[in-house]
């Protein structure tokens, strides 16, 4: 019993290791400054995200513009994508500009991570999936010029990827547009030659009018000749 208990206890050791395992290797690969792809093929896609901001304590007085898929100009800065306020002195910071973002896993969490253009201030955001509105929140700048930071949205949820374009006619529908497209035609330009041409009046104005008023008897003869041909025939034997 000891030796079944011992190897009960290894198993399940094996199964949380590698369960664990997953969660902190599990990859979501750069499909855009501001998106990814996993390995089941969601995608976690920021880009319905304008603008967000965050604050910090009011001891500190600093505040945060984050704008994911897209760099702008404020202050002094050109071309950013994540700043740093201080209402202090009036400066703004770079701390993050695309396309130096990419998504990780850490702590068994995926995280965006950002550097500035200059590469001397880094951001990380830890990435929570929550329903409602998109929440920033300031956590920590440590050590310096790291700083720290969770967004809780539902854009930070996977989600199956949408086709760009709509499914493909099949050859059947294709052959259905052009066949009613010519008939189509057929009709209009047959009527107009036969008033303007012609001058027709009344039924004469149908194009080939002969051959669509025989057209019923035609598709009767045909209709009657395939029956024939499944009709059995009585076997006719030679005289001898």
């Amino acid at each position: 019993m000891a030796g079944f208990g011992m190897w009960t206890f290894t198993t399940i050791q094996f199964v949380v290791v590698t369960l664990t395992a997953g969660l902190v290797q599990g990859v979501c690969r750069d499909k855009s400054p501001c998106s990814c792809t996993m390995d089941n093929g969601k995608v976690v896609d920021l880009s319905k995200i304008d603008r967000i901001t965050a604050n910090e304590s009011l001891r500190i007085n600093n505040s945060y513009i984050w704008r994911p898929c897209k760099n702008f100009d404020i202050g002094t800065l050109r071309g950013v994508t994540f700043v740093q306020y201080s209402k202090n002195t009036g400066d703004y910071i770079d701390i993050g500009t695309n396309p130096n973002g990419k998504f990780n896993y850490f702590n068994r969490r995926l995280q965006y991570r950002i550097t500035s253009k200059n590469k001397d201030r880094q951001t990380f955001v830890t990435l929570i999936c929550a329903n409602g509105t998109s929440k920033l929140k300031f956590l920590q700048e440590y050590p310096t010029r790291h700083y720290k930071f969770q967004l809780s949205s539902p854009y930070c949820c996977p989600v199956e990827l949408e086709p760009s374009g709509g499914k493909s006619l099949s050859a059947g529908s294709i052959l259905t547009i052009l066949f009613f497209t010519a008939l189509f035609l057929y009709i209009v330009i047959g009527v107009c030659y036969q008033v303007i041409v012609r001058q027709a009046e009344g039924l004469d104005r149908i194009p080939n009018k002969a051959f669509w008023l025989a057209l019923p008897g035609l598709i009767e003869d045909g209709y009657k000749f395939t029956l024939s041909c499944f009709k059995s025939r009585k076997p006719i034997y030679n005289e001898i």
